[in-house]
């Protein structure tokens, strides 16, 4: 049986520093054949040379040029030029383990044209590429569209592969202009529109390694939001049967990773400005003990600076509602995933 073409897009920008562990990741997949389609979306440093010289070495990669436009636009750019059968993305800072692509393309053949993507586990790894730890993750599979909206339960840009056909369908990733300038949440968008017309599945390996980098967390926590807020405000447009406390409870969710970033960054008063956001639009998560931390150690830091009481670095976002101790926060967590648990459509 001849085996499925499945085309890697990999935007980058100014990646010079880890493009070439990407693509060497994707190369070393044990699904054959692939092709690798990197886009330079205006990069000032080395990126495009570095680039071509993988591309001189292998065949199987292809490279393209644009101005900047934003990661949306170069993904955009990546699926117009892929030739495969299916297409997973990989950020040029992260990397994937050998079997990523054949167990994901294994599962999705197995199940049949109904199933769009499949979506794999992460580990975290640091600008070395050593593990830090492994991610949380929310085993749910088949119909996950409410779910995805709850929470992006895929994790991250690299970690899904899709059916050419279901992209083609749903269309591609939002570009930083249908965000208003904004960017951050156009991955999750892309997997919440193929999911509402397909069924998803979850292969449950760790395959990919998502890079977090020292200093980096200083992201647009603004332009994130407001990412964010245009995602959902079209959800709601074309899909009014939803429920108005399933909205609620992403907003709470999402407003918490943010306070997150925020506290990573040491940006302290941008916390409180996330806090009120964030009570405001779930008044419920003032059971989640992440709260109280992060603003205790943001009123010290800002008092006392903020090597006072300092940690080695900062947890997931939800890792105190997995402790069974704080009984509130978890009870309101697992009651909300059976809720839409019993709503999802049968396979």
């Amino acid at each position: 049986m001849q085996l499925s073409l499945a085309s890697v897009i990999i935007p980058a920008y100014n990646a010079e520093r880890f493009l070439r562990q990407a693509v060497e990741s994707a190369l070393a997949q044990t699904h054959s054949p692939l092709e690798v389609v990197i886009v330079d979306d205006g990069s000032t440093d080395g990126t495009r040379r570095l680039a071509d010289e993988i591309a001189a070495a292998d065949a199987r990669v292809r490279v393209f040029s644009q101005p900047n436009a934003g990661v949306g636009a170069a993904r955009n750019r990546g699926l117009a030029e892929a030739r495969g059968e299916f297409v997973a993305p990989l950020d040029a800072d992260d990397f994937w383990y050998p079997k990523k692509l054949e167990r994901q393309i294994a599962v999705l053949q197995e199940r049949g044209e109904r199933w769009g993507m499949a979506y794999c586990w992460s580990k975290s790894v640091d600008e070395h590429g050593k593990e830090t730890e492994s991610l949380q993750h929310w085993p749910v599979e088949g119909d996950v569209f409410e779910a995805l909206i709850y929470r992006n339960v895929v994790g991250n840009a690299s970690v899904p592969l899709f059916r050419a056909s279901a992209l083609r369908e749903v269309g591609g990733y939002r570009t930083r202009e249908e965000q208003s300038g904004a960017q951050g949440c156009e991955d999750w968008d892309l997997t919440i529109r193929v999911a509402a017309q397909y069924f998803a599945a979850e292969v449950s390996e760790f395959l990919v390694a998502y890079r977090q980098i020292a200093g980096t967390m200083t992201s647009d926590v603004t332009g994130m939001a407001r990412s964010y807020e245009v995602t959902m405000q079209e959800l709601r447009q074309g899909h009014p049967e939803l429920s108005e406390s399933l909205f609620r409870w992403s907003a709470g969710h999402f407003y918490l990773y943010l306070l997150n970033i925020c506290y990573a960054a040491g940006n302290y008063p941008a916390c409180f400005r996330m806090l009120r956001r964030l009570l405001s639009a779930d008044p419920a998560t003032i059971l989640s003990p992440t709260i109280y931390r992060v603003t205790a150690m943001s009123l010290l830091r800002m008092a006392f600076g903020r090597n006072i009481l300092q940690r080695k670095r900062l947890g997931a976002p939800d890792d105190d509602l997995r402790k069974p101790w704080w009984i509130p926060a978890h009870w309101v967590e697992a009651r909300r995933w059976a809720v839409l648990l019993r709503r999802k459509r049968a396979p």
